[in-house]
């Protein structure tokens, strides 16, 4: 019988200490990612339908800077549909967006996947829908 409560003992601290070091497992990444958080880029995308002809890809994106400084933005576009010959994205160049104003992206495809960065923010991603 004593036998018995010691293994019961044992194992129910095993299962305490296995517990606890559960719970730290998932509140110390936690804790540091929230120390890592950037805001929101204070940008907002609208889509639009080209109806020009001029590009291959029928969509636009306008992403109008709604905070009351400028902001300086690059990134990247991850290209939806891919031919073997062509890039599988595209670049998006550093280019300041002044308070208020719009920069504008054209020739994007529906389900092209467009990354915003700007330096001490967090990236904005916006997935082209399929109309405007």
């Amino acid at each position: 019988m004593n036998t018995l409560v010691s293994f019961v003992r044992s194992r129910g601290l095993a299962l305490s200490i296995l517990a606890g070091a559960l719970a730290l497992a998932v509140l110390v990444p936690n804790a540091a990612r929230a120390a890592d958080e950037k805001p929101a880029l204070p940008l907002k995308a609208t889509f639009e339908k080209d109806t020009s002809g001029k590009n291959e890809a029928p969509m636009i994106v306008h992403v109008k800077n709604e905070s009351a400084q400028a902001i300086t933005v690059s990134g990247d576009i991850a290209l939806s549909v891919v031919v073997h010959n062509r890039p599988k994205s595209r670049e998006v160049p550093a280019h300041k967006i002044d308070a208020g104003a719009t920069m504008t992206l054209d020739n994007l495809a529906p389900e092209d996947k467009v990354t915003l960065k700007a330096e001490g923010y967090a990236p904005l991603v916006v997935v082209v829908p399929y109309s405007k």
